[in-house]
């Protein structure tokens, strides 16, 4: 069986590139997907999570979906 916080956790990423807008969209399912909350200072696993990454500056921004 698959136990949380285990070697045998399972996730996957998918990585899109908008080569007109230099913008590269990290997209992670599963495993380790999680933000932080700062209304209650932990950090919430959601079913996904994306960061967008500006490769002309490396800026990013982590969106929730």
């Amino acid at each position: 069986s698959c136990l949380s916080g285990t070697e045998n956790e399972t996730a996957f990423d998918i990585v899109t590139i908008d080569r007109k807008r230099h913008l590269i969209y990290l997209t992670r399912y599963g495993a380790r997907s999680y933000v932080y909350n700062s209304k209650t200072g932990k950090h919430d696993k959601i079913a996904a999570r994306t960061r967008v990454v500006d490769y002309l500056t490396g800026s990013y921004v982590v969106c929730e979906e």
